[in-house]
Parts: structure tokens; C-alpha cells; sequence
């Protein structure tokens, strides 16, 4: 049985799409390995779905960028021990390394010189989303060493894969071969997002959900803001937030200052199979971005996961979305935009029949687009390496 290894800096059990790549393969046939962050409360090793996954001992830790240049740079460290000493135990056929960080594909590097294909799987573009977090700046020099870091990382792959058009056309127009370059998209696993099931649960109260990271580009402040303007008008809105970030205290905080502490259910973090059902008993799903170059290529799976379970989605209208899902599928609000946003909730709320309609539209969509079709890409892109590296 062919063997081969993912590293990514991650939880394991909180990242669907490496989850879903790694479980992918294992029904494909391969033996999988994931080196992965660990929390205080998990194993050194774990097998899950049979996936057997080494966590090297440190988490992730938020900050400043030499926060994240620390962190990065010790979990590559870790990572190339792993991948090293693994690969002259196991002798793995391919390594598939998930950025964040784009360099983290060099810890793979004593299996590439001896002859072992690299993937390289771009989730996010790390100048971008670096600008976001930190500068806001479309030019800086923190961003020219990104670049600088992204170009060689890529060089050093065998294979680039990414997750929509618009992370493709991006790097395309950076001068990635689109011969090296593949689309997987990153949509939810059916086995876990399967057929509708919204039940609405709470008949007392409209509840609006987040499920996903709780940082302040998802500005999710605006929902906050927008259940202090409607207190009096609706006074049945609740907000449900499920998952953790840096982002939390400040919602929690302003939450207080608004006198909605009471309305705003803050879930924490929960395991992903418990996602659909809890999105079920709520009403709408939000996917909100900021309007910056890092926002306008976040393609929503969050979005995706609410029309598996027959959710509406009040979404911010950025480029990534709109590429997919248009008017008819999606309710949009304008980017930062808390008139627009109320709007959306009203409407959402003063037309059922609409929603029934954008919700059949995004089954259309679920027709075209879903993991299914997806992973027949990815098995087949690995099939090929493995191929390749064995005749090596």
C-alpha cells in the first residue's frame, strides 16, 4: 500500500478540508500521515478515520508578525524532523504539504531529493492575508518578502493545487504555470453535510449562525450592531457564534457595551460533525468578509455548508463569491455596510417565498459543484505523482 504524508500546520480534527483530503485518500486505497499542531488536551499520535496522525508538540499562537514568524518557523522545524525520520521509516511515495506558511513545503525536502513528488495545497494567498491581518497596504516590504517566499515555495513543488478561480487566476497572473496548477475546490464533505435537515428548532426566536474563525476580517461585528438596531423591532433575533479566535473578546466586549449579551450565544468550539445540526436549528447562515484583497478571494465554504443543510445565507458581496453564486442564490449585503446588512435581514424575514427560491437555486448549485466531483480531481492528481515518483 502506497504511503503518503500531509503536513499541515493545523489542528487536524478542526481543518475540513485537510480532514477531507487525508479521508479521501484512505478510501482511495493510500495509507495517510498527518503531522499537525497539538493542543493540551490531545495524544502525541492519534489514528482517526484511519488517518494516522503525529502532532509535534506546540499550538498556535496569535499575535504580532513575529508571533506568526516565531510559530511558523518552529512548526517547520518540527514538521522536517517528522517528514525526515518518517520518510526513512515508511519510504512515503508522495508528501502533500498545506500552506499556511507557503515555505512549510521545504520540510519536505529530504524526500524531494530523493525522488519524492511534492504538492503544494494553496489555501489562502499569504501576501493578502498578511496585508489584512497586519498593514492594510497593497504595498509594503513585509509584503515583497511574501512574495519572494511564495515564488520559491512554489518553484520547489511538483505539483500546485488551489481552491477557486479566483486563487487560480492570481497566481496565474504571478506567473505560476497553469500547466502546475490545479483547481480543487473547497467544498464540504456530503458524508458530513449530507441532505437538508434545517429544522428551525427554536419557534421563539429568528437566530442568525456563524460557524468558522472569529477574527476581525469576518466582521462579524456588524451582525452584533445590527441586533442592537433591531432590538426594539425584532426582538426575537438571536446571533449564534460556534467556533474560536482572536476576535472573541472584543465581540464579547461589545456585545456588553450594546446591552445584547443576552442575544448573542458565543458556542465556542465544537467537533465538525456537529456543525449541521446545530446550523439546523438556526434560521440564517452568515459569511462575512472584509472588503480588502484577502476578502475578495475567500471563497465562503461556510456558504456552501448552510445550503447543504438548507440554511439561507446573508453573505458580504465580494469577487470570490460572485464567481459562483450570484443574486439568485445568495442574499448579499455591501462590505461593511450595516444599513445594507439590516436590509438584507428584513428581507430575508418579510419573504419567505424568496428565500425558498434562493434556497432551490442553491441545490442547482450543489448539483454542479460538490466533493464528489472534487475528490475524483484530487485522487487523480495523486495517482499520477505516485506514478511518477515509483518510476523514479
Amino acid at each position: 500500500m502506497a504511503k503518503i504524508c500531509m503536513v499541515a500546520y493545523t489542528y487536524y480534527e478542526r481543518d475540513p478540508r485537510v480532514r477531507r483530503d487525508a479521508e479521501t485518500l484512505i478510501e482511495a486505497g493510500y495509507a495517510v500521515e498527518v503531522i499537525a499542531l497539538r493542543d493540551d488536551t490531545q495524544s502525541s499520535k492519534e489514528i482517526i478515520g484511519g488517518v494516522k496522525i503525529y502532532r509535534v508538540p506546540m499550538s498556535k499562537l496569535r499575535g504580532g508578525k513575529l508571533s506568526y514568524v516565531f510559530t511558523y518557523l518552529a512548526f517547520f522545524i518540527f514538521a522536517s524532523c517528522y517528514v525526515s525520520i518518517l520518510h526513512l521509516r515508511n519510504r512515503y511515495r508522495l508528501i502533500h504539504v498545506h500552506n499556511m506558511p507557503d515555505f512549510l513545503v521545504f520540510s519536505a525536502l529530504l524526500p524531494k531529493i530523493l525522488g519524492v513528488p511534492v504538492i503544494l495545497d494553496i489555501h489562502d494567498p499569504m501576501p493578502e492575508l498578511f496585508g489584512s491581518i497586519f498593514t492594510g497596504k497593497a504595498n509594503s516590504f513585509f509584503r515583497t518578502i511574501l512574495l519572494f517566499e511564495e515564488k520559491i515555495s512554489f518553484w520547489f513543488a511538483d505539483q500546485l493545487i488551489t481552491v477557486h478561480k479566483g486563487m487560480f487566476d492570481l497566481l496565474t497572473n504571478r506567473g505560476v504555470n497553469p500547466a502546475r496548477l490545479e483547481i480543487i475546490h473547497n467544498l464540504p464533505d456530503p458524508a458530513v453535510f449530507g441532505k437538508p435537515i434545517a429544522t428551525h428548532a427554536n419557534q421563539d426566536y429568528f437566530t442568525l449562525v456563524y460557524a468558522g474563525t472569529v477574527s476581525p476580517r469576518h466582521r462579524l461585528d456588524l451582525a452584533i450592531q445590527a441586533l442592537s438596531s433591531l432590538k426594539d423591532e425584532m426582538p426575537d433575533l438571536r446571533l449564534k457564534i460556534i467556533g474560536d479566535g482572536p476576535d472573541l473578546p472584543r465581540l464579547k466586549s461589545l456585545a456588553k457595551e450594546n446591552q445584547i449579551e443576552a442575544k448573542v450565544d458565543f458556542q465556542g468550539v465544537v467537533s465538525m460533525v456537529k456543525v449541521p445540526a446545530l446550523l439546523g436549528q438556526c434560521d440564517v447562515a452568515l459569511a462575512s468578509y472584509s472588503d480588502d484583497d484577502f476578502g475578495n478571494l475567500v471563497f465562503p465554504t461556510k456558504a456552501v455548508e448552510a445550503l447543504m443543510v438548507g440554511l439561507p445565507v446573508l453573505c458580504t458581496k465580494v469577487k470570490a463569491v460572485l464567481d459562483y453564486l450570484d443574486d439568485e442564490t445568495l442574499f448579499y449585503f455591501m462590505p461593511g455596510d450595516i444599513d445594507s446588512f439590516i436590509h438584507q435581514i428584513r428581507l430575508i424575514r418579510q419573504n419567505p417565498e424568496l428565500v425558498k427560491t434562493k434556497l432551490k437555486n442553491g441545490q442547482n448549485f450543489l448539483s454542479v459543484y460538490n466533493w464528489d466531483k472534487e475528490k475524483r480531481k484530487l485522487i487523480q492528481i495523486v495517482d499520477n505523482l505516485c506514478r511518477k515518483g515509483y518510476e523514479q
